[in-house]
């Protein structure tokens, strides 16, 4: 238990709940006044016990304790000449004696646990998270957009669509710019009555990707595939090259570039043709030979040759027929089949104009930047095999 010193007060050990007791029969209350007068305790002691009273005020202090059946009285009076106490005498080791010392020293230790604590002594608060209260209202969980209503112009054909594929057609739409030239949107183009013929053959060509299954950055690159094809347009040397249909004014010129080991080009040989003649157009075969076959250069100067006897097309689809079985020797054969003179033949596959003709088909596909067969041009632009009856009409 801590107690005051010469320095001051501790109470560093003082138990806080003894500072606070004082039994109504032994200890009286104690109080210390401020100012210029001091007040001095008198104790007076009897058999049991002591009552002390102070009293503050500008005359002095008083103080009063009784304790058992004799009980003592002390006043203590304060004034300009100060004040005089008296102190009963004690037996040493009497109960009387421990009493006062214990009274003493309590009174001593609750003056020093009556200060107030500064900011070092006080613990600060800590906070206390408040935990989630059941029925406690939450934020609510922001609500997705609503999609746009489909509004699909009355001119693209999109009766073979599902909703989700409309919905894709749309989202392209908006997102791409007028192929006119305008500034509005690839949809709004449509939609409106000065739309241009190439933004509505883009159109058919994004709803015919759609249905074909692509997803909408594959559609968005065929259509930027298309414009680029629209912007550069070629010229192609088609003299002397074999052609089906009559060339004249006004008609849509096509001009092929095939392999005859391209599988591809087998299945389009046959209609391709026939488009063509149904649109009285023409259209001209140029030999691109792929490294990857090994025999089509050589069935591509087969078919020069065949055409200079006026049997093209006779050995032309006669080695599309045979086109998984083609060897050097068949090739041979086959022209023999075709009807063609085979010294004549044999003669014009060493002349170096033939190849001069290959060389020139090369070329060119180099010049276009042509990297597959079968690939199509109509009047200079290049189309895609299932877009040439469109562009035929």
């Amino acid at each position: 238990m801590g107690c005051c010193m010469a320095s001051g007060c501790s109470n560093d050990d003082a138990n806080p709940v003894l500072s606070r007791l004082a039994p109504a029969t032994v200890l009286a209350e104690a109080k210390a006044a401020e100012g210029d007068a001091v007040a001095r305790a008198k104790a007076a002691e009897g058999d049991t016990g002591a009552r002390a009273k102070a009293a503050e005020g500008d005359t002095g202090a008083r103080a009063k304790a009784a304790e058992g059946d004799t009980g003592a009285r002390a006043k203590a009076a304060e004034g300009d000449t100060g004040a005089e106490a008296i102190t009963p005498r004690v037996r040493s080791g009497s109960p009387t004696r421990i009493t006062v010392l214990a009274f003493l020293m309590l009174t001593q230790c609750v003056c020093g646990s009556n200060s107030r604590p500064t900011d070092t002594d006080a613990v600060a608060p800590q906070p206390i998270a408040e935990a989630a209260r059941p029925g406690t209202a939450t934020a609510p969980e922001p609500k997705p957009e609503p999609k746009p209503a489909l509004s699909l112009p009355a001119t693209l054909d999109t009766k073979d669509l599902d909703e989700h594929e409309k919905a894709l057609l749309q989202e392209v739409l908006e997102e791409q710019y007028d192929p006119c030239g305008k500034s509005r949107s690839f949809l709004d183009s449509l939609r409106a009555a000065d739309s241009c013929d190439e933004a509505k053959k883009l159109g058919a060509l994004a709803v015919q990707k759609i249905a074909d299954g692509l997803s909408k950055k594959q559609v968005i690159q065929e259509l930027l595939k298309e414009q680029s094809r629209w912007a550069s347009k070629m010229d192609f040397d088609v003299k002397d090259s074999p052609h089906h249909g009559e060339p004249g004014l006004g008609k849509k010129v096509v001009v092929e570039f095939f392999d005859y080991q391209c599988p591809h080009c087998k299945l389009t040989a046959k209609t391709a043709a026939e488009l063509v003649e149904k649109a009285n157009a023409v259209i001209y075969y140029k030999m691109l030979p792929l490294e990857i076959h090994p025999v089509a250069k050589g069935a591509a100067l087969a078919a020069l040759a065949a055409h200079r006897q006026g049997k093209f097309f006779a050995l032309h689809d006669l080695i599309f027929e045979h086109q998984e079985a083609l060897t050097s020797e068949l090739v041979r054969v086959l022209a023999s089949k075709a009807g063609l003179d085979m010294a004549k033949f044999d003669a014009d596959l060493k002349d170096p104009t033939l190849t001069k003709m290959l060389e020139r088909d090369l070329e060119e596909s180099v010049r276009a930047k042509i990297d597959g067969t079968p690939t199509f041009y109509v009047d200079g632009y290049q189309v895609e095999y299932d877009q040439l009856e469109a562009a035929l009409k």
